[in-house]
């Protein structure tokens, strides 16, 4: 984890080093907010919760009122709209920066070919994610992406 000194605006930006570049996960006004952060981003990962056919709809829901939030901002990304009871997962570590809708196929993730296979995390949102944003995911070089 990297942590960045305010530049013009004051803000102090938190976040890590992906695939030789260094990528926010956020920022923070102040060394306080800045160090809140840090320990927020450093707690235990929630843990995994199985996968059952209600699950697999619910995460079938979340991706569409992902895609129906992000449709009304004309495609751009914007704050997380997810709420307590949604269901995400990733494919590689658990502290990738990427969630998905839980049960979004690989190939519309856009994460590189060395990650298929990965290790595989199901979360359940328990509050809202105010440090994040949702959107969908452009084509990569490699796969069809429309991702959320």
């Amino acid at each position: 984890m990297l942590v960045r000194p305010p530049g013009t605006d004051g803000a102090w930006t938190v976040g890590g080093v992906s695939r030789g570049q260094f990528r926010p996960y956020g920022h923070a006004r102040g060394e306080q907010a800045a160090t809140d952060l840090v320990i927020q981003l450093l707690a235990p990962p929630a843990h995994s919760i199985p996968a059952t056919e209600e699950l697999t709809a619910r995460g079938q829901a979340t991706g569409e009122a992902i895609l129906a939030r992000t449709r009304a901002r004309d495609g751009a990304p914007g704050p997380a709209g997810t709420v307590p009871g949604d269901v995400l997962d990733v494919i590689g570590t658990d502290t990738g920066h990427h969630l998905f809708a839980l049960g979004t196929l690989f190939p519309h993730r856009s994460q590189p070919p060395t990650d298929a296979g990965g290790p595989y995390t199901r979360y359940q949102v328990s509050a809202p994610l105010s440090n994040a944003q949702e959107g969908v995911v452009t084509p990569g070089s490699t796969s069809p992406a429309a991702g959320r």
